[in-house]
């Protein structure tokens, strides 16, 4: 009995086949998993927004800006306008439970006055760089007598997740790669980059991939071991001088707060980069102490560690927590104001 073969350019074509319907099935298989993944988060829509790269959308809960307050630009007379703002911590999910509204809430009573507001400005992902900008660009048009920075967990987790990334910003925001616009636009000229569009979830893991790479560089981690300090306590800190010298011109009051933190929790940064994240951070509180307008959140919840149910993110009671021991801090200050 005579065998008959398939031409080899018949295999190569069904071998081809097979190769996409599974790369097909793979790609949906991820997208499935993320939609699950994802299905907890908050979603609020952002625009593109000069220098800042992004802000969050109005909405019915949201002002012009995207910030979760009800008060307007124009600050009424006789009003102490307070502005806090930050990443995700600062801004809360619930803006009756998020920090500004507990913080306000104490002062009132503290200070037996209906004069005092705290706008929330914080933003999700918004690391200090982005912050200065912010001041200066937006911030400083809603007259604040006072401005609230409340901050460290994102700088130090952009610290790892960009260590490989050529950028001349001291701490770029999460998502750099996402920002380099010349780069990536080079790349979409090119007749192999109108597949990325339908691989997305295949490139989400690729760049989780590089991430996990780049967090066990073993030369870079090494370095950081020795000098842990170095980098990243000397751009936190003088971006932070740098906000209060802007502030300070402009009649405005700083006041820097190093957010609290559970390294116990599972963190993007394992094994040896933990360590020197923990280093890192105790680094960067003991740097506050020359700073008058620095002050440390860190142990605020230690006696209960419950109150932060990830890396950093605070239950009510904990936002309530750090706005009672924020007020405390500030207590000099408001005690010659509303005595």
């Amino acid at each position: 009995m005579e065998v008959k073969y398939k031409p080899l350019w018949k295999k190569i074509l069904h071998g081809a086949a097979i190769f996409f319907l599974a790369v097909l099935l793979a790609e949906l298989a991820l997208g499935i998993y993320f939609s699950v993944k994802d299905g907890n988060e908050m979603v609020e829509t952002v625009h593109d927004e000069p220098y800042l790269y992004y802000l969050y959308d109005e909405g019915e809960t949201t002002n012009q800006h995207g910030f979760k307050t009800s008060y307007p630009i124009e600050k009424p007379i006789g009003t102490y306008r307070i502005i806090l703002m930050g990443g995700s911590v600062a801004r809360g999910k619930e803006a009756e439970q998020s920090i500004s509204h507990f913080l306000e809430k104490e002062l009132t009573q503290r200070y037996n006055t209906d004069k005092i507001e705290v706008l929330n400005a914080g933003v999700s992902g918004y690391v200090l760089q982005q912050e200065f900008i912010l001041v200066q660009s937006v911030l400083q048009h809603y007259k604040p007598d006072m401005i609230i920075g409340l901050d460290g967990y994102n700088d130090l987790l952009t610290y790892y997740l960009n260590q490989s990334l050529e950028t001349n910003i001291a701490l770029p925001p999460h998502q750099w790669r996402d920002f380099r616009v010349i780069k990536d636009n080079r790349f979409r000229k090119k007749p192999y980059s109108r597949f990325a569009y339908f691989f997305k979830n295949f490139n989400r893991v690729k760049e989780s991939l590089i991430r996990t790479k780049d967090l066990n560089n073993e030369e870079w981690l090494k370095t950081h071991t020795d000098n842990p300090c170095g980098t990243l306590c000397t751009n936190y800190w003088q971006l932070t001088d740098d906000i209060q010298d802007f502030c300070r011109a402009k009649g405005i009051w700083y006041v820097q707060f190093l957010q609290p933190i559970k390294f116990e929790a599972e963190m993007p940064m394992q094994g040896q980069a933990k360590e020197i994240s923990e280093q890192l951070y105790a680094d960067v509180d003991s740097s506050s102490g020359p700073r008058p307008y620095a002050f440390s959140l860190l142990e605020v919840v230690n006696d209960d560690k419950s109150l932060i149910y990830d890396d950093c993110h605070l239950l009510p009671k904990g936002n309530e927590r750090v706005a009672r021991a924020m007020a405390d801090s500030l207590a000099p200050v408001f005690y010659q104001i509303f005595r």
